[in-house]
């Protein structure tokens, strides 16, 4: 796939310290590592830029890369649960939206009561409702169900240059 440039806004939000998109799950069973993994990896392939990476292509301007390891999937366990708001980010694994790193981090804690998931995802690759969407689609595959397919047009987002000499 080629890449997907960002729009005006997008660009906003790349650089270290960019405020990713981050939410913290709690589960109280745990949760198959390797099923989890696949299942990411099938998301990935119907949303492509969840698996991007960002690349340059002008001096002062990125675009998404969907690339095969564009998404960090971490594995741990730990004796804490995430009880206290301070220790969700003990299992958060952040994104920097920077160039060549994954614009998505996940990691599932195993804990003794259940699973922690921490997902982390660059605000460029996109907003809250795309967020949710890819975490519902996830969901929804890991227990066997179809989503619905979707649109990654992007420069239907972005402005037509203007008609005629500019002032």
């Amino acid at each position: 796939m080629d890449p997907i440039p960002l729009t005006p806004i997008d660009h906003v939000f790349t650089g270290v310290g960019s405020y990713p998109i981050e939410f913290v799950f709690a589960y109280d069973g745990t949760i198959d590592a390797d099923r989890l993994r696949d299942s990411l990896r099938d998301v990935a392939r119907l949303l492509p830029p969840i698996s991007a990476k960002l690349v340059r292509t002008a001096e002062h301007a990125y675009a998404l890369e969907p690339r095969d390891d564009g998404i960090h999937f971490q594995v741990s366990e730990s004796a804490a649960g995430c009880g206290e708001p301070e220790a969700r980010y003990d299992f958060l694994d952040p994104v920097d939206s920077v160039e060549g790193e994954p614009l998505t981090r996940i990691k599932l804690t195993q804990t003794p009561d259940g699973s922690v998931l921490g997902v982390s995802m660059c605000h460029a690759v996109g907003d809250g409702f795309s967020y949710f969407f890819f975490l519902t689609a996830w969901a929804a595959l890991f227990h066997g169900q179809e989503i619905p397919q979707t649109s990654h047009a992007r420069d239907l987002l972005m402005p037509d240059p203007p008609d005629g000499p500019t002032p």
